[in-house]
Order: structure tokens, then sequence, then C-alpha cells
């Protein structure tokens, strides 16, 4: 029986006995010789392998299909003939599903060129590398890699692609590259070409035996055979099996005998270099992208040794003393990486470690940016004058950057694992229910495009666990206790919430971050990568950053933090991925948030700016509402505590008793009234929900429907402790009294005492 989408497509074409609907020739165009008439086309065929560009044919079957002219009853017959092995099997599959042609061109891309399978692609451009000895030349790898890096739905940008494809290769290609200032990939593949011809040269005259006597020092090369060949010969060469003891002293004691390397960024460029060093100890192959732009090779006078310091980053560089330097002084590769340099080519800017730039797809996608249409409306709803509305604007323009949709990267501090057993293990992921099924997925790529985790071979595999959150979406955590119970204890953490809410005093303005997907922000040293391992539909990954449900996650970002907080203790309070600026006036409040997002910028951190809560006079912030005068309950939490349904099972005591027990600090009359309750939780017996129970659960419903409230001490100002105790509870009140008939609470306290 045929399926509803069989059904649905076209019927067959009546036809002619005598027509042959299945060879494909062009028609006959009259007005051209019979010599130029069309032939006939070859149908485009594809198989899924790796190799094949999916893309691509689909762009040629569809020109195929039109040259053609094609019904679409015919269309489904030639896909059937067009693709072969996996793909021919998926297509047995799917078919009868498919109900035009636009749906095979979505089904085709969602199996053959989904998000997961461009990201490895990504991934190949990003971590792969040229290995000289496959029978590849270097321009073949490029294209290689480019042809399917370019029908990325959302590839990189050409300046982006060289800067990656650059770091494929050894020093030398690299340091020639960086050399061309090359802006466009088909001139990287013609620079690659033509190194890879005079790579081709220099093995054949190696190879070929020398007809010269090669008695002295220096010998003249026979004349070449053609004029190529000129322009790609050095004059001399030197005699290198020569005895030691007769050649000239050209004080080559004091480095190598590999040539000078003085052209690492841009010999020709005035305004990038200023100092001049070369660690000559492991330099090769320098000087032939220098002879091969027709310059010359130049004598060293002597060599020395001295302390550097840039950007107050200080290393011991060896300094090659050359006459007649053209700059006072050129940076080296050595030392370059010695100061953790990132040269960005198209920016014309060099960046040190201690003011790195990053770069990464997310930082230059524009669907990842904060839009100015966003910004506006975040500010018009802030209660303030014209003129501070103008100001935040800027503020949040100026410091786009950290708002970014994706998650960033600390630059400074990255996160090291401490196992105290290394012994590998394997455990299975669990099912993945079929609604969550494609959200997962669908996380499990957004993960992998934003560098959160990567494909890995690692023996420490953890299962996945999906957690869905309050706006429907999952969220993928690893079940981490196997790895949990073998890590060492790090006690960094956020304060206790009372010493918080203690911080929180002399406040006239405040404004509340959210640090986007907090942990994937702080990097995991690439040694500690291995432990995260997991499976996911029979792929391994391992995560980058530090992933959620690790006992020392929240450490791992506190101690990032500290980066960004170290001297700002006064005006920003943190815990864990929220954090609150506080400050006495609103001058101060918006040069505090300034600082505050320069250095958020700088550290490549990323905030959410859908939870970026600027200029507020009231806030929430760890479950309660901040004020310039005190402190208040949540209402959202107090409608929780109205709204929980009476308890049927000691664990629904616990969690009511748990919910109300955060606003404790509230009330001194919460210990006695839960005291019932309390006990339910102890007895090991039978169940029992009685009257006494019942009336206690009301008591306690009836103290929070009042006003809380809790002011902030006063400094110099004396306090009042009121105390109270009965048979079943203790209780206290801290108050100040300010002038007489003017009492403020400051806190409450209270314990139950039954049973101790």
């Amino acid at each position: 029986m045929a399926s509803q989408a069989t059904q649905s497509r076209p019927p067959p074409p009546v036809i002619n006995p005598v027509q042959q609907p299945f060879v494909h020739y062009p028609p006959v165009q009259p007005n051209r010789p019979y010599g130029l008439q069309p032939t006939k086309l070859a149908i485009p065929t594809f198989s899924g392998a790796e190799y094949e560009k999916p893309v691509k044919f689909l762009r040629d079957f569809m020109d195929y299909y039109n040259a053609v002219g094609l019904t679409e009853y015919h269309f489904y017959h030639v896909v059937k003939q067009a693709l072969q092995g996996q793909a021919a099997e998926w297509w047995e599959h799917v078919n009868e599903r498919i109900t035009s042609i636009p749906d095979f061109q979505r089904r085709f891309k969602e199996r053959f060129w989904s998000r997961m399978i461009q990201a490895r692609k990504r991934e190949k451009l990003e971590t792969g590398y040229y290995y000289a000895d496959k029978n590849q030349s270097r321009s073949e790898y490029v294209i290689a890699i480019y042809n399917q890096i370019k029908a990325l739905d959302t590839p990189p940008s050409e300046i982006d692609m060289i800067e990656k494809f650059s770091r494929h290769f050894d020093t030398q290609t690299q340091n020639a590259i960086v050399s061309q200032r090359i802006h466009r990939v088909d001139e990287l593949i013609e620079f690659l070409d033509r190194l890879d011809n005079v790579g081709k040269l220099n093995s054949e005259r190696q190879e070929r035996p020398s007809p010269i006597k090669r008695e002295p020092y220096w010998t003249r090369l026979p004349e070449p055979q053609s004029p190529n060949r000129i322009a790609q010969r050095p004059p001399y060469q030197r005699r290198d099996d020569y005895p030691r003891d007769h050649r000239r002293d050209y004080n080559r004691n004091a480095y190598s005998n590999k040539p000078a390397n003085v052209h690492e960024i841009d010999v020709h460029d005035e305004d990038q270099h200023r100092g001049c060093d070369d660690d000559m100890q492991h330099e090769s192959g320098n000087e032939q992208p220098l002879r091969f732009r027709g310059e010359k090779s130049t004598r060293i006078k002597r060599q020395v040794l001295m302390p550097t310091t840039i950007h107050g980053i200080t290393a011991d560089v060896n300094f090659l003393i050359v006459p007649k330097l053209a700059k006072t002084c050129i940076l080296g590769i050595d030392a370059l990486q010695a100061y953790g340099t990132i040269i960005d080519v198209p920016k014309r800017k060099v960046s040190f470690e201690s003011l790195r730039v990053i770069t990464n797809e997310q930082e230059r996608d524009d669907s990842e940016s904060l839009s100015l249409e966003e910004i506006d409306r975040k500010i018009q709803a802030i209660e303030v004058d014209t003129e501070t509305q103008r100001q935040l604007r800027e503020l949040c323009i100026k410091h786009k950057a950290c708002f970014r949709k994706a998650p960033g990267r600390f630059r400074s501090y990255e996160h090291t694992i401490i196992m105290k057993d290394e012994e590998p293990f394997f455990l299975k992921s669990y099912p993945v229910p079929d609604k969550y099924r494609d959200q997962v997925r669908e996380e499990v790529e957004k993960m992998l495009n934003y560098g959160v985790i990567e494909r890995a071979t690692t023996p420490f595999i953890n299962p996945l666990v999906v957690v869905p959150k309050k706006d429907g979406s999952v969220r993928v955590c690893l079940d981490a206790r196997q790895i949990n119970d073998r890590m060492q204890e790090d006690h960094d953490g956020p304060e206790e919430i009372d010493q918080v809410l203690r911080r929180c005093q002399s406040i006239g303005v405040m404004s509340s971050l959210d640090l986007r997907a907090s942990f994937w922000q702080v990097p995991l040293a690439k040694e500690s990568r291995k432990y995260t391992g997991f499976s996911h539909q029979g792929y391994t990954y391992q995560y980058t950053a530090v992933p959620f449900g690790l006992k020392i996650s929240s450490a791992a970002l506190n101690r990032a933090a500290e980066v960004i907080l170290r001297d700002m203790h006064e005006s920003v309070i943190p815990f864990v991925d929220d954090w609150l600026v506080v400050s006495p006036n609103m001058e101060q409040h918006l040069s505090d948030l300034d600082e505050l997002l320069s250095r958020i910028t700088k550290e490549n951190v990323t905030v959410n700016f859908n939870k970026f809560e600027p200029l507020r006079k009231e806030i929430r912030f760890v479950g309660f509402i901040l004020t310039p005068e005190g402190i208040r309950a949540d209402e959202k939490k107090t409608e929780a505590i109205q709204s929980f349904p009476a308890p049927r099972t000691p664990t629904q005591v616990k969690a009511f008793l748990g919910l109300v027990n955060f606003n404790s600090r509230f009330t001194a009359q919460l210990a006695e009234a839960a005291g019932p309750l309390i006990n339910l939780t102890r007895k090991e017996g039978a169940w029992t929900w009685s009257e006494e129970e019942e009336q206690a659960f009301r008591k306690i419903k009836k103290i929070f429907c009042e006003s809380l409230f809790l002011s902030h001490p006063i400094k110099n100002k004396g306090y009042v402790l009121y105390t109270d105790a009965s048979g079943k509870a203790l209780g206290a009140v801290l108050c100040q009294e300010l002038e007489p008939g003017d009492v403020r609470i400051i806190l409450h306290g209270q314990s139950n005492t039954k049973g101790r």
C-alpha cells in the first residue's frame, strides 16, 4: 500500500511508446552546426563517502535536472540512479516519505551535511596538520580542505581561513605565508604551489650528482638551463663537507649552522617592529623565503643574551648583532613564542600575553552579536534621566563585544583537574527520552560549534544527563559521580549568603550581571580534558572547558573570576555567575560599570544581556530583593510558600521546610511554629498528618503573609539584642535604635530545641 507521501507526488506523464524518456540529450538547436550540438549529459553520482561534497552534488544534480528538462515524476527515478552505496541505502529508507524536490533537498542536507558533519569539517580546519610524507603537495592539501569549508552554512572569512591554514604547516612555511601579506585563499594556494615547485627543483638538484670538483671553499655553480631556474636558485652553494679548520672565521660558533631568522613578521613593515631579536638556536629554513623574494642573507657580527621586557613580561633573549640593519630591532619567532604573542595579519596587530586577542567564530558571527535595537529596548525601560540613558547606551555600545550571544573564554586562566585515582573507566550513557532527542543532538552540535567540546579519544567515559530548563530547552551535563569520587577537593568557592548580604550596605545604585554559560567560559588545561569524556550516538567527545556537574566547577569559576575582580571587591559582589555592582551614586556607578565591562571584554568573557539589570534602585540578587534601605523577601518565594500543597510524605515536608528556612532571617517565630513538621522528618515509624501538623503548616504560611523586611546596619550606631526562650525553641532579634522609638530590625535568629 503506497504511503501518503508517495501519493502526493505528481502522477506519471503520458508518454508516446516511441519516446525514450530516460535518454537525456538536450534539445537540438537548429541554428548551430551539427558538430556544435550538445552531447549527452552524465548523471552526477554520490555515495556518501567522507571525501565527497554533498552540497556540490546537490548543485550539480539540480543543474542536470534543469538542463535535461525532467518532469518531477522522472526526478525521483533519476535520484535513485544517482545515489550509490550508503546514500542509496538512505534513499531506500526515506524515498516514500519525500513529498517534493525541496523536501528531498532538505532531507539530503540533514543526512549528509548536518551541523555535526559541518562541525567536524570546521574542526579539521582548526586542528589539522600537513604531513609532507603523504604524497600530497601543500597546495593540494589546502584545496582539499577549502573545497569542503567553503560549503559550510556559515563559512569563516578568507582571512580567518588563511590564518588557520598557516598553522597546519611547519614554522618555515608559516613565516613565508605571513611575510607575503596574503588576503585570499586563491593567493595562498598559488603561493604554496610556487613553494612546492621550488621544493621539487631543490630536491632534484640534491639528487643529481654534481660534476664540480669540490676543492675550494666557495664554488661557482654551472649556468642553469632555463630562466626560471636562475630566479629560484642561489648564486653560490656552501661547501659543508670542507674541513672546518680551513674555513674563514665568521663567528659561527655563536649560533647554529642554520640561517638567520630576521624577518619573522615583516621586514618591510615600518609600523610593526621595534625590536630585533632572534633566538637562533633552533631556527631553520627562514632564509629561503627571503631569497625567494630576491633578498640577500647577511653575516652576524656577534650574539648577546639580554633580558627583554615587553608589556611587563620579561624574558632572556638572544640578540644577533647585524651591521646596517634597517630596523633598530626585529622580533623573531622564538622570542615571540616566549612572550605568548599572537599576530593578527589583517588588522596589522600584534598582541602579547597580557593583552592577547584570541579570535573565534563566535566573535565574528554577526548573528551572535548584540544589535542596537536590543540595547535601546533595554535602556528605554530604565527609569533614569535622558542624559544617564545616553551615557549607558554609549557604555553598552563600547563594550558590545562582551554581550555576544555565545560563551566567551577566559584568557588569563585555565583550570587543572587533580585526580587521586587515574584508573580509566567507561560508563554507558542513559537513554535519551524521545521528546528530548532532537534537542540533545542540537545541544551537542552547538557545544561543538562553540568549542566547549571536541572530538577526542579518551579512556575516561562519563554518562550524559539531560536536565530540562524552565524555558523548555535542555542542558546536557555529565553524570560526574565517578570522576568526582576520584578528584581531589578544591575548597575555593563563593562566600556564604550571609556574608554577601552584609556587603550590601551603603548602596545607592545597583546593577547585576549574569555570566553566559559561566562554567563553559573557564578553559580546561589540555592534560585535564581527558577526564571529562563522554559518548553520544557512537562518537566520543571531551570537554575543553569546565563542564556543569563537576564538584570543582564553582571553584574553577571563582579562581577565574579573581583575574577580573582582583581589586574591585568594594564595588563588585560576586556570587558564582551572578555579579552585583554597587555604588553610592550614579556618577561613580557608571565609572565602576565601565571599568568592570572593560575588564570582562579584555578577558574575552561574555555576559547575558537579557539578564543584565543596569542602574536599579531595587534589584533581585541571591534570592532576595535588595534596596538602598535594606533587604526584602522575594515575592516569588513567598508566593511559592503560600501555594505549597499540604505535604503527604516526609520528602514533601523536607521540601517545604527548606523553602521556608531560606527566609528564616525575616522572622523569629519560625522555629516554634515548625516544630511539629520537623518532628515528622525525624520519625522512623508510620506517616501521620494530624490536626497539630495541619495547624503548624497553616501558621507558617500566615507568618510569611506579612511584610518581611530587614534594614541595613548603620556604622557607628549601637545594637540592641532581644532574646526569648521556651521549652520548644529559642529566638533572638538584633536591632538598631537610631532615635527613641525608631527601632530597625537587622536580623532574626531562632533554633528548635525539642529533641536535643
